[in-house]
């Protein structure tokens, strides 16, 4: 940084200049109520000794548990929160907070428990967006390099701060116009799914939205007028440059992508405007009058560019600061997020949380017709037991508040437990066939007119993730996919068991009662190529034919 632009900590201030100034030694609350070493108390060269020989006789404090710490903004907890290294021991990872960097007053809240380490290099990345340090949500990734836990050279823990009262930056039971200012309003353009500003939000509800806590710090900000979410897209890194403009589109059925939530982040505590952090790219929402940039998000700035750049372009700090002004009673609404198709086997246990958002932020009970016998759902919405019979069907889980409710469909197939058992396979009628009962590996698989011997007979032996080898009863090789391709078309042979991904297969059960069977290395499904005796066995793109549907007999 260069000379002159920034200060030290010092008695209190951020008055001292960074390069040649007095600073102060910061120290927890619990030690210090200011969160620092008196200016008595803190070193002075007039003191007999050294630093080290003045810690010695008690003239100095030892050194602070805060000497160095990494920060972020917990949105969740409204605050700032730290990690300070480890002071010269292995212990769990403490953890301090603070509502305002300008006192650096800093308070434990707790620490890692039997989780420890003895690092001192460590950072905070969000784990929804899984890149950004600045701003975290409920649940975030703690990254330590050197001296990590089990003497691991580096890592993350996945941590958890959790509070009986977490931060509410916005009252969600109220629908709001979002203006900027440099008096310029969010509005959704009629008919698009772009987004644009006004000078006046008049009465449009284009230009009204609503907010839903995600529960984790992270808000959706939904468009009145068309239910849709304002966001940037989360599938390219394209849309977390410079001047992306925001959309509003619709949530799928798993819940709001990462590119649709966002943070709000007070402007400077205690004047009443925000600004809008998108999760996914880490830019804030900015309005103003000039083309081709009528909204769009860009890094956060406290000052007016003036330096004729067109990087710059002459934005100013009033574009990103915000004020969300009710204009109206929200409606209650409550999503579902699916959690997509799901998979099992008889006789394998199940555990499937499901999550749901209430827009007020109220407690939501869950139900759920069309479970797969054998398993439930609890209040809280986990799905769990174990299934007692193969089947296909649809779920519909209810998460109701009292008020108001929704609900989200999703398939459910529990497959046949067919670990350490032997069958043959057929495919309309024609059956998997080790040709001329061969024992040698890299013979191309075919089907045949069943017969019943052993080279039509095929073990399942079922692996950790619900896979199965499948394997020759003649030969005692696997069904394997040829060279491990991963294209349409190559062929299925048969080779010597080796665990690998293209000699695994995940069985799905048909409405018909038949299974398609999937290479865990390609997404391809085994297919054989007609009805006719000797016809070659492939994997191919699931297109639903006959030829790749088999019956296990």
């Amino acid at each position: 940084m260069a000379t002159g632009t920034w200060q030290k900590w010092y008695n209190g201030t951020w008055t001292q200049p960074g390069i040649g100034g007095l600073e102060s030694n910061m120290e927890p609350t619990s030690v210090d109520a200011d969160g620092y070493t008196p200016v008595a108390g803190d070193y002075n060269p007039a003191n007999t000794g050294d630093v080290d020989q003045q810690i010695a006789v008690g003239v100095l404090p030892s050194k602070s548990p805060l000497f160095l710490m990494n920060i972020t903004y917990d949105a969740y907890l409204g605050l700032y929160i730290g990690e300070p290294e480890q002071v010269s021991t292995t212990g769990p990872q403490q953890y301090y907070a603070t509502g305002d960097l300008s006192t650096q007053q800093w308070t434990l809240i707790g620490d890692s428990g039997s989780y420890t380490d003895q690092s001192w290099y460590r950072w905070f990345v969000d784990g929804a967006n899984a890149t950004s340090s600045t701003i975290v949500g409920k649940t975030f990734r703690s990254y330590c390099s050197v001296s990590c836990y089990n003497g691991s050279g580096g890592l993350y823990e996945n941590t958890t701060i959790a509070s009986s009262a977490p931060a509410a930056p916005i009252d969600t039971t109220k629908v709001y116009t979002i203006g900027s200012g440099s008096g310029r309003f969010l509005t959704q353009v009629s008919g698009s799914s772009a987004t644009t500003s006004l000078s006046s939000a008049g009465s449009s509800t284009l230009a009204q939205w609503q907010f839903t806590s995600e529960g984790d710090g992270s808000y959706t900000v939904a468009d009145v007028s068309t239910g849709a979410l304002l966001g940037v897209g989360s599938t390219s890194t394209a849309t977390r440059a410079w001047g992306t403009a925001p959309t509003v589109t619709a949530q799928g059925s798993g819940g709001p992508t990462v590119g649709q939530e966002w943070f709000v982040i007070p402007s400077t505590p205690g004047n009443g405007t925000d600004r809008l952090v998108n999760r996914y790219s880490g830019l804030v929402i900015g309005l103003s009058a000039t083309s081709g940039r009528l909204a769009e998000t860009t890094p956060p700035r406290n000052w007016t560019d003036t330096s004729g750049s067109s990087v710059g372009g002459g934005r100013t700090a009033a574009e990103q600061t915000l004020t969300f002004t009710a204009v109206g009673a929200a409606t209650e609404t409550v999503s579902v997020n699916g959690p997509g198709a799901q998979v099992g086997t008889v006789g394998t246990a199940v555990s499937l949380q499901i999550a749901g958002t209430d827009s007020f932020g109220k407690t939501l009970t869950y139900s759920a017709t069309g479970l797969p016998a054998g398993l439930s759902i609890n209040a809280s919405g986990l799905i769990s037991g174990t299934p007692t019979g193969a089947g296909t069907g649809q779920v519909t889980v209810t998460a109701a508040s009292g008020t108001a409710s929704g609900s989200s469909t999703f398939g459910w197939t529990v497959n046949a437990d067919f670990n350490g058992t032997t069958h043959s396979l057929t495919a309309s009628g024609m059956a998997l066939d080790d040709p001329g009962s061969s024992t040698t590996a890299g013979v191309q698989l075919i089907t045949w007119t069943p017969t019943g011997n052993p080279n039509q007979k095929w073990t399942f032996e079922q692996q950790s993730d619900g896979s199965y080898e499948i394997v020759s009863v003649q030969s005692g090789l696997c069904v394997d996919v040829y060279n491990g391709d991963s294209n349409a078309g190559e062929e299925i042979d048969q080779w010597t068991c080796n665990a690998g991904t293209n000699q695994l297969w995940k069985l799905s059960l048909l409405a018909n009662g038949a299974y398609s069977i999937t290479s865990e290395r390609s997404g391809l499904v085994l297919t054989t190529a007609s009805t006719s005796a000797g016809a070659l066995v492939t994997q191919q793109t699931n297109t639903g034919s006959a030829l790749q549907q088999w019956t296990i007999n």
